[in-house]
Parts: C-alpha cells; structure tokens; sequence
C-alpha cells in the first residue's frame, strides 16, 4: 500500500543533504485548515512537507477556489517561483498562491537567506530540487490534459493513476469537495461517477484509500 502522494524529494537526498537541509530548516506543525501561506506574503521560505497534505490554491475574484496542486509528504512547496528567479532577485518575489493544510502537517521551512552558499557548498541539493521542479510542471502540465477530458470517469480515473493508484492501494486524505474542485467537476458529479466506477468494479474506494482494479486494464 502506497500512504502518500507521489512527492520523493526527500527520498532522492543523501544522508548528508538531508543533514544540511535539517540544520538549515525550521520544524514546523501545522492543523488541518491552517494556513501555511497566503498571495502576496513575502517569499522568504520553501517548505519540504514529512507528514501530512497540502493544497496550494488561488482565490478568485468571485471569492471561489481555484486549487492548483496537493502536495504530501516528501514533497517541496513554493519552489517554481525560486528555480525560475535569480538568487539576487529573490527579495522581490511573493508567494502566487494560498498554501493550507488539508491534515495535520509536520513540514521543514527552510529559510532563503542561506539557501545559495548551501546550494555551492552541495551541488546534490540543487539538482534535486531542479528534478522536483521538472516533476511538478509536469504534474500541471497532467492536470491541464485532464481538464480536457470531457467524461467525469476518465478525469477521476486519470487523477488516480497519476496518485500510483492503478493496481496499488493508495491513501488520499482528500475531502471530495476540494477534489471535485480540482477536477473541474460538481461534488455531486464526483459523488455519482465514484459510485459507477466501484459498482462497475473498476475501483475500490473508502475512507480515503483508493485502488484503480485491473479490470482496467
């Protein structure tokens, strides 16, 4: 059984990266609904996620939300906009986007003012980090193509096979309304193609954990 999203920035990092990231990070903890950051702070830490589940979401100007991305454990938030500025611009960067916690979170921030030293001391980090990047467009770059799909199912079942849902049971502690959001579907939408899909019996689903079957196949 899979337990989290797909997030393996920390599992790529040696001993000694994961050391000097640690001594560099501040630990913190945060409770289901609270908010990590908000548009428009000061950018001043990216955060490296070890229990839990995150949504990074934007508020629109009707007051509904847009939400981009979940991130879980081993993975990085608030990384594109540094990867895509230079160190000596960083000072003016914001964050773009809301992050809050989904559950309770146990999270590294680590701070930016030591980051480029660290980055030279250790070329490993930054390479990492620059995977984690590919990862994460690719992962908006998914969504996008799922959006498209016209058929509920197949964007419910496209969003489970990218989770490492398929013949795999995996554990998405994901309200059904904020995953409808990111579906681009109604919650009662959600709701009814869920169910065709288990009475079909493409799909297990309770509690949170998720297995696409192989009848899929």
């Amino acid at each position: 059984m899979q337990t989290s999203l797909p997030g393996s920035f920390w599992d790529r990092l040696n001993a000694q990266c994961r050391l000097d990231l640690q001594k560099m990070a501040r630990q913190g903890t945060f409770a289901k609904d609270q908010m990590i950051f908000r548009a428009g702070e000061t950018l001043d830490a990216f955060f490296i996620i070890h229990k839990g589940l995150c949504k990074v979401f934007r508020v629109q100007p009707n007051g509904s939300e847009s939400i981009l991305s979940f991130f879980g454990p081993g993975s990085v938030v608030a990384l594109q906009p540094l990867l895509q500025t230079p160190p000596t611009d960083w000072t003016r960067l914001v964050y773009p986007a809301n992050c809050m916690a989904l559950t309770n979170t146990e999270l590294s921030q680590c701070g930016l003012q030591q980051l480029p030293a660290l980055l030279d001391q250790n070329p490993d980090i930054g390479s990492c980090l620059q995977a984690e990047f590919v990862n994460r467009t690719a992962m908006f770059r998914d969504k996008a193509a799922l959006l498209m799909l016209p058929s509920a199912s197949d964007r419910i079942i496209g969003f489970l096979e990218q989770m490492g849902a398929r013949g795999n049971e995996v554990y998405l502690p994901i309200p059904k309304n904020q995953l409808a959001n990111y579906l681009g579907l109604s919650a009662e939408a959600l709701s009814r193609n869920l169910g065709k899909l288990k009475r079909a019996g493409l799909l297990k689903e309770s509690d949170g954990y998720y297995e696409l079957t192989d009848q899929l196949d």
